[in-house]
């Protein structure tokens, strides 16, 4: 590069050398550890290198560049930087990418056996400082429009309806990525970038935090996590996190109905999906499959998003980011910060939130399958009874079922939780639900793959079973409609009177507290409390104390005994100095009393009397919530009974806990409780569902 055009980009000055050079520093760090991990450029620095080789060829074909048999050198770096990425519109930070992603090449390419080739130099910082300040110049005379990507748009129900309308009645391309990708991201606010990198064996059934204690409608399908799957930002989150979502009121909106539909679409004639292969390193093949694999990268899906956006006429410039109309959505109903965090997983902080809060929240969860807070969740398409049963609707939508569960049953198959799992749960789940919401399918989009798939996999009366169950639904909805104000009434009044109880509940236990103390206390203050009544001279044998009928009396009523000494009347005893002495001496002495009383008067804790529903949830209640933790060594002897019971029950199985923590190796200790709570919560289930009250029971026979 000839010394005019190095000219032209003046140096630095001398002040900021050292940030420049520090900058530099960091930069060269992290591409030496991004090296040091792994030899392959990312997609940003392979364009990157495109673009310069391009650019260098043609400055040698213009012979402005002498030929030679590397594309890095000193002039082609300066040149390029110079004139084109000094120039660039792109954003800054886009910019200064351009450096590493060349040093990446000068290291595994180009430079490999010769000195290290260093791309950063003055020409190059100021280049990159000129780009800043032409991109601040553009900015400031760009037209923006102030209506795009404010921080309160929300998609309407009418352009929800729009959207699936579209994508069905035109039988859309990778329709399954697009209904899916877009309910998860509204209700589970998963990231695309999750999405896209999703695996199979990630999805759960729960039927513990489903909307209901029992039956179908207590089964929630969850989303799991886990490290390096979801974004991680600039933390490195070593905790699973799961995500889950209530069947949604409206069918097409529905991520779990979405879901269902799309693998049963996927996986019915699917026969790569195999259960007792194992890689290289002896993990499952199955576990390398993708819920899905339309879309190489969020760009892809943004650009299969904006074609369908621009053509309903959707203005939502976050296009692929749904999770961020989800958030705004939850907020608006009257979602709390936490609410929502249980969800978006930004809530990292805290041992509390960390360890033990459940990441499955009811109200969260309720709000956004389309409830309002005070809303009873009300599905009644989920109320249909089926003619069949789930393991024949699973034989029906998925019909490798059967060899899938051969497979994972045999020598060499996967006999994981994760595969039981996908296989006897999930599966079945999905099928359910499948069936249950295609009867919507075949009746607004009869022509769409999904209404022609479920035709053929179900018996031929399934189309007459679907026209009878919708209206079925129809009189369950009359039916809850005519009663919905009394319902909702029943409903409000039944958690006062929860709030009620509670209250009260914390009330006896409080005033249990306080008998033995007021039983001193009144032994103490009844004749201090009492004024003289009798204001004469001495009776009998007892004289009182100030004896002037016509000065008021301040002071307690004081009894002379035969032995010359004032004792105070109910005070236990408690001697006086003599007729005149300082009656202050006698209530400072009362006022000793009484304080060591109320220090000698045990502490009892605050906590209902009735167990929790699970170990776990006793676990939290023992540490966090009613901090028991802290009475574990004190003496229970001045507690009410039932005090001493109902802690007694918790304390015995805390400490079951904790011993069976003890015996755990992996994580500290405090994420061992957790898992031990959870592993004995199971163990209850194996054993019959045992209640927590029967599983001490069950626990103290076995010793």
């Amino acid at each position: 590069m000839n010394s005019s055009t190095t000219n032209q980009i003046a140096a630095p000055t001398e002040p900021n050398q050292q940030s420049v050079r520090a900058r530099i520093l960091i930069e060269e760090a992290n591409a030496a550890n991004a090296s040091r991990g792994s030899s392959s450029a990312d997609s940003t620095y392979q364009r990157e290198w495109k673009k310069f080789k391009t650019f260098v060829e043609e400055k040698r074909d213009e012979n402005i560049l002498p030929p030679g048999p590397c594309y890095l050198t000193r002039d082609s770096v300066d040149l390029y930087f110079a004139t084109v990425v000094a120039k660039l519109k792109v954003h800054p930070k886009t910019a200064r990418r351009i450096r590493p992603a060349l040093q990446f090449y000068a290291d595994h390419e180009e430079h490999t056996r010769r000195e290290r080739f260093v791309i950063e130099n003055r020409t190059v910082e100021q280049a990159l400082k000129s780009q800043v300040s032409s991109y601040k110049e553009g900015k400031k005379n760009e037209f923006i429009d102030p209506h795009t990507k404010i921080p309160i748009m929300m998609i309407s129900p009418e352009e929800h309806q729009a959207f699936f309308d579209y994508v069905y009645k035109n039988n859309i391309q990778h329709w399954q990525s697009l209904v899916t990708s877009w309910n998860i991201g509204c209700n589970a606010y998963i990231r695309m970038s999750t999405f896209l990198k999703f695996p199979l064996h990630h999805l759960r059934l729960d039927k513990n935090h489903g909307p209901v204690k029992q039956g179908s409608q207590s089964r929630v399908l969850c989303y799991i996590l886990t490290p390096f799957i979801r974004k991680e930002g600039n933390k490195i989150y070593s905790r699973i996190r799961v995500s889950g979502c209530y069947r949604h009121k409206t069918y097409y909106q529905c991520a779990t109905g979405s879901l269902a539909m799309a693998l049963f679409t996927k996986l019915r004639r699917d026969t790569a999906l195999c259960f007792n292969q194992k890689d290289v390193n002896g993990v499952p093949t199955w576990f390398h499959r993708l819920m899905f694999n339309d879309w190489a990268d969020s760009k892809t899906a943004n650009t299969a998003y904006k074609r369908i956006l621009d053509a309903v006429g959707i203005s939502w410039g976050r296009v692929v980011h749904l999770r961020i109309h989800g958030i705004e959505y939850g907020s608006t109903e009257g979602l709390c910060d936490e609410d929502v965090a249980s969800i978006s997983k930004h809530n990292e902080d805290g041992k509390l939130g960390k360890v033990y809060m459940t990441e499955l929240r009811p109200i969260a969860m309720k709000v956004m399958a389309g409830f309002s807070k005070d809303e009873t969740y009300f599905v009644p398409r989920t109320l249909v009874n089926l003619p069949w049963t789930d393991d024949e609707c699973c034989r029906f939508l998925f019909p490798q079922i059967d060899t899938w569960r051969e497979q994972s049953a045999s020598i060499n198959g996967d006999d994981s939780e994760a595969a039981r799992n996908f296989l006897f749960h999930v599966l079945p789940f999905l099928a359910h639900v499948a069936v249950q919401d295609g009867i919507y399918y075949i009746r607004d989009y009869p022509n769409h793959e999904i209404s022609i798939y479920l035709r053929d996999a179900m018996p031929p009366n399934y189309e007459r079973w679907a026209k009878d169950a919708r209206h079925e639904i129809q009189e369950i909805e009359r039916s809850h409609l005519e009663n919905f104000g009394g319902f909702q009434s029943h409903t409000k009044i039944h958690q006062a009177f929860t709030n009620v109880e509670t209250k009260l509940m914390e009330i006896e236990v409080k005033q249990n507290k306080m008998v033995s103390m007021q039983e001193e206390m009144s032994k103490l203050l009844e004749g201090a409390l009492n004024y003289r009544a009798n204001t004469g001279g001495a009776v009998g044998q007892h004289s009182i104390i100030g004896n002037n009928p016509s000065q008021p009396s301040h002071y307690p009523q004081l009894w002379w005994n035969q032995g010359g000494s004032h004792v105070a009347a109910s005070t236990g005893g408690i001697p006086f100095p003599s007729r005149q002495g300082n009656l202050m001496q006698a209530r400072t002495q009362q006022m000793r009393t009484i304080t060591s009383v109320l220090r000698n008067t045990p502490r009892v804790p605050v906590f209902p009397n009735q167990l929790p529903d699970s170990v776990e949830r006793l676990l939290l209640e023992h540490e966090v919530i009613h901090k028991l933790r802290e009475y574990d060594n004190m003496k229970m002897s001045g507690w009410p009974q039932k005090v001493k019971q109902a802690f007694g029950r918790r304390k015995y199985l805390y400490n079951a806990v904790k011993k069976r923590a003890e015996k755990m190796r992996q994580g500290d200790f405090e994420q061992r409780k957790v898992r031990a709570a959870k592993e004995m919560d199971l163990e209850r289930e194996r054993l019959g569902g045992l209640s927590v009250y029967k599983y001490i029971l069950y626990l103290k026979g076995q010793k």
